[in-house]
């Protein structure tokens, strides 16, 4: 994670936001987060670009201010759909004002759909800190019934 955070995207990045972000990535399961990296990285999926022109709804393609490689992709994409715009969000806003990423980010129907995708991230992160106290508990030490550690027999 340390080696991920030293890359010349963060550099600048306020100790508080590079704080608030390691902690978001330690909720992460890694079994699961390596599972979506082999899945769904950019290197996984299959290029779309030819489709991008035929899309006829509003897109927004939001990409942070700093992301050299993702700004440049973000630009290409906007450009490439009829109907699409690009929104930079500053990389410090992100981590800590999520408002301005989420002006851009909504739903026709967000009222069922957004509920239910909330709901279930609720319930993810409840169920993750949940498997944290479990292995928290499971590192401690056993204390015997009269408060102190047990004690050792032969």
């Amino acid at each position: 994670m340390e080696r991920w955070h030293r890359q010349p995207l963060f550099a600048g990045e306020p100790p508080h936001v590079g704080r608030l972000a390691r902690a978001d990535q330690r909720r992460n399961r890694p079994q699961a987060l390596a599972a979506a990296l082999r899945g769904l990285g950019t290197g996984e999926m299959a290029p779309l670009w030819g489709e991008l022109p035929r899309l006829e709804m509003e897109a927004t393609v939001v990409v942070g201010d700093r992301d050299h490689k993702f700004r440049a992709i973000g630009e290409r994409m906007a450009a490439a759909l009829p109907r699409g715009q690009l929104a930079l969000v500053r990389a410090d806003a992100r981590a800590e004002q999520p408002a301005p990423c989420d002006r851009h980010v909504h739903h026709r129907d967000d009222d069922e759909r957004g509920d239910l995708l909330r709901r279930e991230m609720l319930r993810q992160d409840q169920a993750d800190e949940r498997d944290r106290r479990r292995s928290e508990q499971q590192r401690q030490p056993k204390r015997s019934s009269f408060g102190g550690p047990p004690k050792r027999v032969g």
